[in-house]
């Protein structure tokens, strides 16, 4: 790994490569994001995500794209869901989420564990048409559909 962190999140693209993102290190939260490549044990670096993040959710969506969404930013809550494109190595804000989740979950494009609401909703994701709306909660033990 280039640059050491935790909390960060690791999510396997179509290429078998794996992007490393965010997380926290020595001088807070990060913005940078990385490429292992399990075939020749190299790690590249890769576009920086729009803001730094820790304690994020990642899903590797249908078109290969990775939503991240949630967690904690550089000094405040991460507010905006961002999409990674492995085509470009570019990341691209999908619009600010309706509330602010700390580790949360998601399976398939849905929450699985909601967070930070006490109304127990979820949010799902979308960035192919930039926005964010809301979803019911499934309880903890029930995994998503």
């Amino acid at each position: 790994m280039i640059e050491s962190r935790d909390w960060h999140t690791a999510t396997l693209l179509l290429d078998g490569k794996v992007l490393v993102a965010g997380g926290g290190g020595g001088s807070g939260n990060l913005a940078a994001a990385e490429l292992f490549d399990p075939a020749t044990g190299v790690w590249t670096p890769t576009g920086p995500m729009t803001e730094p993040r820790a304690q994020h959710v990642a899903v590797r969506l249908a078109d290969g794209k990775v939503l991240v969404a949630g967690g904690t930013g550089g000094s405040d809550p991460a507010l905006f869901a961002e999409a990674y494109d492995p085509a470009t190595g570019v990341w691209t804000a999908t619009g600010p989420m309706i509330d602010w989740r700390a580790s949360p979950t998601a399976r398939g494009g849905r929450c699985a564990r909601p967070e930070g609401l006490a109304d127990g909703t979820c949010q799902l994701g979308c960035p192919t048409v930039s926005t964010v709306g809301t979803g019911a909660a499934r309880p903890r033990r029930q995994p998503a559909r």
